[in-house]
């Protein structure tokens, strides 16, 4: 409906869990999208909480911190070497 008002035209993405079949894949860690150390900090985060859900309810607790920013640090050296 409104597409003609992009130069260029956006295109609709799923991610879908149910059913890996019908998804389009992504890949979160790419380097190339990571533009600060805040984007490798939040997917750190996101995979640590991911792991053991008891850390949701403790963050702020040096045990849970501390390998939130180990993992930080090494998805950032990666990336950047």
């Amino acid at each position: 409906m409104y597409q003609g008002n992009y130069a260029i035209a956006p295109k609709f993405y799923v991610i879908n869990f149910d059913d890996l079949q019908r998804t389009h894949r992504c890949n979160p860690l790419y380097p190339e999208n990571m533009q600060d150390i805040t984007d490798a900090t939040e997917a750190s985060r996101t995979i640590m909480m991911g792991l053991n859900r008891d850390w949701i309810k403790k963050q702020g607790d040096f045990f849970v911190e501390s390998p939130i920013n180990f993992l930080t640090a090494c998805i950032w050296y990666l990336k950047r070497y």
